[in-house]
């Protein structure tokens, strides 16, 4: 049998007694306050209280209901109905030595009035005429950008020389262009930083390794520059040359021994020569910037976000530029308010984030490997150029193409 239930107020009323004396007042067995008095220590005794304004019923002896049929009949006698009442019940029962009783107890809450009915037709009316009508553009995408570097025209290696370079380099174009054909940028930005010749004072290995002169390094690269922009100029509005300063593109009397300023550099006479050419075509789209004199970096204008180029080698480790970018921003130099800032220099893809919504992009090679790096290291890169878009400073569908 069930002990006989007894309530918190029950308990109350023997507080401080032995469990007999207890027993004996309340009229029940020793072990049944016992139970109790457990199960109030345990806290369910407050989690059973009643909620306000429930009703309280307790039915004992004989009459007791012992069924749910007969629990019904009991509540609806005294006009409860689970239809406007939420009913918990229990039975009891206990031995007091001469006979058996049972109990019954019922805690009856109202519940809670259903709610008003809501008129929803307005927002129904308002799905069933809502007409969805498209924003009219001319473009699919604002800006385009690619990231040829490190060409290293005139260098021979693992991937070849100077014929499979190129071929590399209008192989990237020309998988860039069948991605601009379907997005239909406004603008195309050609952002190359540097390197774009092997030069010969860089390494002693130059004089033996290189398939080209000088010179002929230098016209070649014009020609291959000259011929992306013609590639490209056909599928945007506007194009947009950018080019920068590196180190093998400085004008030097012998290794590592640089002659002039920052702008005596292989690179920046080549986008000179680039610029004068297109003035004298039938190319009118298309715009070529360099660093300000004495500049190493820049940064430009695409579309609604603004761009830093830098080849890289002001630092020994591509993880370092985020640095030399934080620097810039300080001493506002010329690449300080740019969102995105592209590196050459290192040969492989690095994507990291640069302070507050800032990314340093760190472009792949198109050059004929380096040999000694992977006997160095026992890796190489993927080579080709890095590719994105961009718009309001952010950027996506970043590849290598």
């Amino acid at each position: 049998m069930n002990p006989r239930k007894l309530t918190k107020a029950d308990l109350e009323s023997v507080a401080g007694l032995p469990s007999r004396q207890a027993a004996e007042q309340l009229g029940v067995g020793k072990s049944t306050v016992n139970y109790w008095r457990q199960q109030q220590s345990l806290g369910v005794l407050d989690a059973l209280q009643p909620e306000a304004g429930a009703t309280q019923l307790e039915a004992v002896g004989e009459g007791v209901p012992t069924t749910a049929a007969e629990v019904t009949d009991f509540l609806n006698k005294r006009g409860i109905s689970p239809v406007t009442h939420r009913i918990n019940y229990s039975f009891g029962g206990w031995d007091s030595g001469d006979e058996v009783s049972h109990s019954f107890k019922a805690t009856a809450s109202p519940l809670p009035p259903a709610p008003a009915a809501v008129d929803w037709s307005e927002a129904t009316e308002r799905i069933r005429t809502f007409e969805f009508i498209p924003a009219t553009k001319e473009f699919l995408t604002d800006v385009a950008v690619i990231q040829p570097t490190d060409y290293q025209i005139g260098k021979t290696d693992v991937n070849g020389g100077t014929l499979e370079s190129t071929g590399r380099a209008l192989q990237s174009i020309a998988n860039f262009a069948e991605i601009v054909k379907d997005k239909r940028p406004r603008q195309i930005v050609v952002a190359n930083t540097g390197d774009i010749i092997e030069n010969f004072c860089n390494t002693s290995s130059q004089l033996s390794t290189n398939d080209m002169d000088l010179p002929n390094q230098v016209s070649h690269a014009f020609a291959l520059e000259l011929e992306i922009l013609k590639q490209l100029a056909a599928l945007a509005d506007e194009v947009t040359y950018a080019t920068v300063p590196s180190n093998h593109g400085q004008w030097r009397s012998g290794p590592k021994q640089n002659l002039g300023d920052s702008h005596a550099d292989w690179g920046i006479a080549i986008a000179r020569q680039v610029a004068g050419a297109i003035s004298l075509s039938a190319i009118d789209n298309v715009t070529v910037q360099i660093p300000v004199q004495h500049m190493e970096s820049m940064t430009i204008q695409a579309g609604t976000t603004r761009i830093g180029l830098v080849h890289g080698h002001q630092k020994a480790k591509p993880e370092s530029m985020g640095d030399w970018w934080a620097g810039q921003d300080h001493g506002r130099m010329p690449t300080w308010d740019a969102d995105i800032l592209l590196v050459g220099h290192f040969h492989s893809m690095r994507l990291y984030q640069s302070g507050d919504g800032r990314w340093v992009f760190v472009g792949p090679s198109s050059d004929p490997g380096s040999s000694w790096y992977a006997n160095l290291t026992g890796h190489t890169s993927v080579a080709g150029m890095l590719t994105f878009f961009t718009e309001n400073g952010a950027w996506s569908d970043l590849a290598i193409v």
